[in-house]
């Protein structure tokens, strides 16, 4: 997997999350956040429904790279999809989805 750089015009490689030459950082597809997430990491975990939320890969050192959700996103599905008032979103996302630890492969929430 590749992407192509808007400034510089050059292709690179799918592990480059910017361009060395421009500084320009790669803009991921959910599509392409998935398909990088798989090949790094075969065994994470996703969160069924919010595909939507998802808005990266995070890294560190010694660890294997996991998928990283927006909190505020995923609370937002969860009122527009499912119809719920916000404290009901808050109370079914904490308990039901962020707040279940399914190993080490579990993805991360990022709070903004």
């Amino acid at each position: 997997m590749s992407w192509q750089c808007p400034t510089c015009d050059d292709d690179h490689p799918g592990r480059f999350l910017f361009c060395p030459v421009s500084g320009h950082h790669r803009h991921w597809s959910r599509d392409a956040l998935s398909e990088a997430l798989a090949e790094a990491n075969p065994d994470a975990l996703l969160f069924d429904g919010f595909e939507d939320a998802l808005i990266g890969i995070a890294r560190q050192q010694h660890k294997r790279p996991l998928a990283v959700y927006d909190r505020a996103k995923c609370l937002q599905i969860l009122q527009e999809r499912d119809g719920m008032v916000p404290e009901d979103a808050e109370l079914c996302f904490s308990f039901n989805t962020e707040g279940a630890w399914v190993g080490e492969n579990t993805p991360l929430v990022l709070v903004r």
